[in-house]
């Protein structure tokens, strides 16, 4: 269980900032319409939503499981490895193979990452456990989407005895089968889950 605690500023502060935003509230008109506005409001933007692309195919992984992909995508997403890695998204680019055409078009997401460079340099590589987890309620698959749970352990460790926080999760996976014309099941969508260790 997670604990916060909150400290709130003492009423006379609070007083003061509320006093300030209602007198600056009051100071300020909206500007008069000039005689070229049409009244129109412009266009919210659309959501950037990346397009699908076609993902790789690991030759030695059996896409008839689920679970075996559920494990396989995430052991190589959280496997990484800064002495060979151009970045953070290289984890991404690998789990990629196990990843529907439109989680894989994600991939710029994962080039942002706050921890890549102080793993870096510490040439950290992350040690990745992940074993299946009993789903405490689990959904019924049916032929086109089946969900599965593991549980991850990962550690990054860097050289000269360097060691990062261990995060223990729980990752629950979503998959379909048959994506973009790909036999078997593809992780389509994950959810990550602190746990205790």
């Amino acid at each position: 269980m997670f604990s916060m605690k909150i400290t709130l500023p003492n009423a006379g502060a609070l007083g003061a900032a509320m006093l300030v935003a209602a007198v600056a509230g009051c100071a300020t008109r909206p500007a008069a319409p000039s005689r070229q506005d049409t009244g129109a409001q412009p266009a919210a933007a659309a959501p950037s939503v990346a397009p699908p692309v076609e993902p790789l195919r690991d030759s030695k992984a059996d896409y008839t499981d689920p679970a075996h992909v559920c494990q396989a995508f995430v052991t190589a997403l959280y496997r990484v490895d800064t002495t060979r890695d151009a970045g953070p998204g290289d984890a991404f680019a690998r789990a990629s193979a196990y990843a529907t055409g439109a989680l894989a078009g994600q991939s710029a997401a994962a080039d942002r990452d706050g921890r890549w460079e102080t793993w870096a340099a510490h040439r950290v590589r992350v040690d990745v456990q992940v074993r299946p987890q009993p789903d405490m309620h689990p959904q019924h698959d049916s032929t086109i989407e089946a969900h599965r749970a593991v549980q991850l352990t990962a550690t990054p460790v860097g050289d000269g005895g360097w060691r990062g926080w261990t995060e223990h999760s729980v990752v629950f996976c979503t998959l379909r089968a048959g994506d973009s014309g790909q036999p078997g099941w593809r992780v389509a969508h994950y959810d990550v889950q602190p746990v205790r260790p």
